[in-house]
C-alpha cells in the first residue's frame, strides 16, 4: 500500500456497523452523532453496499480484506480510497 493512503479525522466519532453481502466484509460507519441521527450513515452504507458489489461482479474479483472502514462527512471535500 502506498504511503500516500493515509487519513486523519479528529473528531468526536461514534460507529454504526453495516452487514454487507460482500463474503461476509465488516463494514463500519464513523461519523458524528448528529450525523448519523440524521441518517448519513444510512445513506453511505446504501450507496456502500450497491458499489461493492457492483464492482465485484465487473471485475470477478471478491473484496480482498475483512474489513471496511467509511468516514462520513458533511462537506463537500474530495474523498480517496484508504486501506
Amino acid at each position: 500500500m502506498p504511503t500516500y493512503f493515509v487519513a486523519f479525522s479528529v473528531h468526536d466519532l461514534e460507529t454504526k456497523a453495516v452487514e454487507t453481502e460482500s463474503n461476509g466484509v465488516e463494514h463500519t460507519i464513523w461519523a458524528r452523532r448528529e450525523l448519523i441521527e440524521a441518517g448519513w450513515a444510512d445513506y453511505a452504507a446504501s450507496w456502500l453496499a450497491k458499489n461493492l458489489l457492483f464492482f465485484e461482479d465487473l471485475f470477478l474479483v471478491p473484496y480482498p480484506l475483512g474489513k471496511l472502514d467509511t468516514l462520513v462527512q458533511p462537506n463537500k471535500y474530495n474523498a480517496m480510497e484508504n486501506w
